[in-house]
């Protein structure tokens, strides 16, 4: 398997978040927590977290809330609970690849892509864009200032 984009994959998981209705906060914190145990296993194809670790990191406090999360994680597609030999044997997981069409576009195709999400994110934040003007304008205005 390919090694994924760390910044790619997540990017892509949360646009998948953002257009699932049924993922609310703990889903998103308990696929954070997946995502930071899969990126410290290097990305194995499938890993094996134990429960009291999940819940640890994801801050889940309740085993049933845990469990309808997984479920609710599953749903959208964003990784498979594999079925596991023993009754009490860790939850084999894999993290399913949100981040897979970006691995097939070419270079071009890439920048062509973040050069059409950043003219998008520039069109919803002019306010941003506006202050580092005047703080530029302010900054010029010092050193001619000490000139």
């Amino acid at each position: 398997m390919k090694r994924p984009n760390f910044i790619l994959s997540l990017d892509s998981a949360f646009k998948k978040f953002d257009q699932t209705d049924c993922i609310n906060k703990k889903e998103i914190a308990l696929y954070m927590a997946l995502f930071r145990i899969w990126n410290s296993s290097y990305f194995k194809d499938v890993i094996n977290p134990s429960r009291v670790l999940l819940m640890k990191k994801s801050r889940i406090g309740n085993a049933t809330t845990l469990k309808s999360a997984l479920n609710n994680l599953e749903s959208a597609k964003v990784l498979e609970i594999l079925e596991r030999k023993y009754q009490y044997q860790k939850v084999p997981i894999k993290m399913l690849g949100v981040f897979d069409r970006n691995e097939s576009l070419t270079e071009a195709e890439l920048q062509q892509e973040g050069d059409k999400n950043a003219t998008e994110s520039d069109a919803e934040m002019p306010h941003i864009i506006k202050q580092e003007n005047n703080s530029k304008k302010k900054e010029k205005k010092r050193n001619s200032f000490f000139d």
